[in-house]
């Protein structure tokens, strides 16, 4: 469980057999790698060899994962440690950076993208700051593309109409816009794109009809295995809806919105 994890909740769920992870031959020895230190003492190194089946299992009850200083890597989904996959595009320092929060946020805590924040900035010296909705006003491209700040793509950012109307549960934007400004100097800034699924009431009616049966859409529990049909189909819509929307015409344009927001010097945030 990444940073939450404890001792005690991985002695018990390793007695109970709730494995959340797969051990996986990467095909490569520590030793082989650039940069890798192995840190294993000469005897653990003889037992892993001898009983390789009971050192792995031993791992896993004490939640310790040595990652690439290991052949044998125990693989999990990314949510453990961060949900969205923005870490490993910041770490390469991409020019573009697309990130997509799909994880249940029914109060629009933004708990996901407050963890890429830190994480960012403790390992990688990377501060993500969001782009003063002031400063995307004169850009066609915003409307266009229905992007805002992040107090814009909250559930009830839109004044509630009557509830035979529309329910109260509507955002102003989809998407919202960040600076990476990596300390050192050594690599140009990157434009981050923010996608989160959210209704702005102007979706196709059988979203709209959903949305007033289940207030909660599009950011119910993902405890929820199970969709029916409707379901199903509310969020596939809704997710080509909003990809149609952000991306109209491709990357090209938030390229070049990059290159005139670094070129201006711009440092003001949300």
């Amino acid at each position: 469980m990444g940073s939450r994890t404890s001792l005690a909740a991985s002695l018990l769920l390793g007695f109970f057999n709730v494995r959340l992870g797969y051990w996986w031959d990467s095909g490569v020895k520590p030793g082989r790698r650039s940069g890798v230190v192995t840190g294993t003492a000469a005897c653990e190194r003889v037992l892993s060899w001898l009983f390789p089946v009971q050192s792995h299992l031993f791992a896993e009850f004490m939640a310790r994962f040595r990652g690439p200083a290991r052949r044998w890597w125990n693989l999990s989904d990314g949510g453990h440690f961060e949900n969205m996959g923005g870490y490993e595009l910041i770490r390469r320092r991409l020019p573009l950076i697309v990130i997509v929060d799909a994880e249940a946020d029914p109060d629009y805590r933004f708990e996901g993208l407050g963890n890429l924040v830190r994480k960012a900035r403790i390992d990688f010296g990377a501060e993500i700051e969001f782009v003063a909705p002031d400063k995307l006003a004169d850009d066609k491209l915003v409307a266009k593309r229905r992007l805002g700040s992040l107090e814009m793509l909250r559930c009830g950012a839109r004044s509630p109409e009557p509830a035979s109307v529309s329910p109260p549960h509507r955002s102003t934007a989809h998407a919202a816009l960040a600076i990476v400004r990596y300390v050192d100097g050594a690599t140009p800034d990157s434009l981050l794109v923010y996608v989160k699924p959210t209704v702005l009431g102007n979706e196709p009616v059988d979203i709209l009809n959903y949305h007033v049966a289940n207030s909660d859409f599009p950011q119910q529990t993902t405890a929820d295995q199970f969709f029916d049909e409707a379901q199903w189909e509310s969020y596939r819509k809704l997710g080509r809806l909003v990809g149609d929307r952000v991306f109209r015409k491709g990357l090209r344009a938030y390229l070049r919105l990059r290159d005139k927001h670094l070129s201006n010097g711009d440092q003001s945030t949300s």
